[in-house]
């Protein structure tokens, strides 16, 4: 993409079908390059000849994967499409709450419209998709750079006849890794306790089914979702010992693992992951490197207190309605 592209997400208030040409954020991403999905009819028949004859298509979807650094005022606005609309409530400093929380009754992930503008070309190339959801969504920071994400949405339709809006891009700031802090705890979450560490990321999937043809129609009867998987990675400096030796246990010990990005302005972004057994902390021996840190990686299953995973973006966006 060119500094000159853009891509606006607008969530569908009413649900599948409620196709919006009006944006709510402007999101700034590194990259998207959109996958068609689609299926193709075609049977070897005897026809008196070796060459081959037409092809028809069959149902179809598009996977639009948004790579960047989120913002705060149109992060939640991702979110939703992957865990439901936020619960907001006013904060200090005349800062909004916007908790997600997907456990939670009628937490779905929201249908979604898509602009997807190319400007590089002349005339450009203007993609509106609609009834979309989230598929798959990351978000990982490491030193020296941003919090990042690689959200994937999968989208039903495409509309090539809308213009394209005129994009007013949200330029709140970046999350810098200075500003990102990794808590621990093992008691369920009561209290947590710092830890030292080279880097934080998680990595959300809807697995929503895309196996929906039905007869008499191209398009997907449904795309709901499936069952919810979170992994969690972190990179400890300190106590070492403690995860590799959390790993070789006969049974897996939980932990609660929480990010906290806090920017100068008010801005909060944290992520709490409330019930993480950790199936991997490998300690390589090497005569040709120092280990310097552990690579923590964990599966999240559901709390006692039926906790999965819970996203609460600070900002000054009152609702996200």
């Amino acid at each position: 993409m060119s500094r000159i592209d853009f891509v606006g997400l607008a969530r569908q208030d009413a649900g599948r079908g409620d196709k919006q040409t009006t944006m709510e954020y402007f999101v700034p991403v590194e990259s998207t390059n959109v996958t068609l999905n689609r299926e193709t009819l075609e049977i070897q028949e005897t026809t008196g000849t070796r060459f081959p004859i037409g092809i028809d298509y069959g149902t179809r979807y598009f996977e639009l994967p948004l790579t960047g650094a989120p913002r705060p005022a149109s992060l939640p606005r991702i979110l939703s499409g992957f865990l439901g609309q936020p619960a907001s409530a006013t904060a200090t400093g005349g800062k909004h709450a916007h908790t997600f929380d997907p456990t939670l009754s009628g937490k779905i992930p929201e249908w979604h419209s898509i602009f997807a503008v190319r400007n590089d070309p002349a005339p450009p190339i203007v993609d509106l998709f609609y009834d979309c959801r989230g598929n798959e969504l990351q978000l990982n920071i490491a030193p020296n750079d941003y919090l990042r994400f690689d959200a994937t949405f999968l989208g039903l339709h495409i509309d090539d006849t809308t213009p394209a809006p005129v994009p007013t891009t949200d330029m709140t700031r970046k999350t810098k890794f200075s500003e990102a802090t990794i808590e621990i705890s093992e008691d369920g979450g009561t209290t947590f306790g710092p830890v030292v560490s080279a880097g934080w990321g998680f990595t959300y999937n809807n697995n929503l089914d895309t196996d929906e043809a039905v007869l008499g129609s191209r398009e997907l009867y449904a795309l709901p979702e499936g069952n919810a998987d979170l992994e969690v990675r972190f990179s400890p400096r300190e106590n070492m010992l403690d995860y590799y030796r959390q790993n070789l246990l006969a049974d897996p010990t939980q932990i609660a693992v929480k990010m906290t990005a806090t920017h100068a302005d008010g801005d909060i972004i944290q992520v709490v992951a409330h019930n993480v057994e950790i199936t991997d902390a490998p300690a390589a021996i090497s005569g040709a490197d120092v280990l310097k840190m552990i690579e923590v990686t964990g599966r999240a299953s559901l709390s006692p207190a039926g906790k999965f995973i819970t996203v609460v973006v600070t900002n000054s966006v009152a609702a996200y309605t």
